[in-house]
């Protein structure tokens, strides 16, 4: 334990001037951001890597890469799946973020790169080639129903 103490107190003197600034905004309510990307399938293993980076207000505030610890058949379903691991973090960070602000936070968006994502969560017709898709993940389809986020879709190089 004394190793990974001394990693940790050495890590913290060197990054002691480096800090993230959150400043108060002329908003009464908070602006939640996410933007989402997943690789798919590009190990060995074929499992996709999903990341997504949450803005408040414009600054970064919180992000997560992994690994999806399942085989995606198509980079739509690795891309949903990245879209809803984004979306079960949000309900959290909205509920902390309403009790800080005191007002809920009107809408959250979410930038995505593949616009298939986009079209199937905003539209109930469902393929035989996405109806799995549309099972596994319907947490979406329901939180953009409910007007509580937005899928936009933002080109890969931007």
């Amino acid at each position: 334990h004394s190793k990974c103490i001394k990693k940790l107190l050495r890590y913290l003197q060197h990054t002691k001037s480096i800090s993230l600034l959150l400043e108060p905004t002329h908003t009464e309510r908070a602006e939640l951001c996410y933007y989402t990307d997943s690789d798919w399938a590009s190990n060995k293993t074929r499992k996709s890597t999903s990341g997504y980076i949450m803005f408040l207000n414009g600054c970064p505030v919180y992000w997560q890469v992994h690994k999806q610890n399942f085989v995606s058949c198509s980079s739509t379903e690795a891309e949903y799946a990245c879209v809803s691991d984004a979306c079960n973090s949000l309900t959290w960070f909205d509920a902390l973020i309403t009790d800080i602000w005191m007002n809920p936070i009107r809408l959250i968006t979410i930038m995505e790169d593949n616009e298939s994502v986009v079209y199937i969560s905003e539209n109930h017709f469902t393929g035989s080639r996405s109806r799995h898709i549309d099972i596994r993940y319907r947490n979406i389809k329901h939180l953009v129903k409910i007007g509580f986020v937005k899928l936009q879709y933002v080109s890969t190089h931007e």
